[in-house]
């Protein structure tokens, strides 16, 4: 499955892993280059993307709840239609 997944996707994102093993499989890199089973969790996580040179870059991300999710998309949708306005 490891080739599978390395041959789909060039550009992989991963939040906290249980090990490096785990870590590897989805970055497709060594231990040396990005471990994300050091990452903290709570949003840290590894963005391996071809716009960075294939070089794993520490990121930060959040989270929304169903709720804040909804009013985020209306604000948004909102700012869309007065802009063509």
């Amino acid at each position: 499955m490891e080739s599978a997944v390395k041959a789909q996707f060039n550009n992989r994102i991963s939040l906290k892993t249980s090990d490096a093993t785990n870590s590897r499989i989805i970055l497709g890199t060594t231990i040396a280059e990005g471990n994300a089973s050091m990452l903290s969790g709570k949003g840290h996580m590894l963005c391996k993307m071809d716009s960075y040179g294939g070089v794993p870059q520490m990121a930060q991300g959040g989270f929304l709840d169903n709720s804040s999710l909804s009013e985020l998309i209306q604000a948004i949708n909102e700012d869309y239609q007065n802009a063509r306005s």
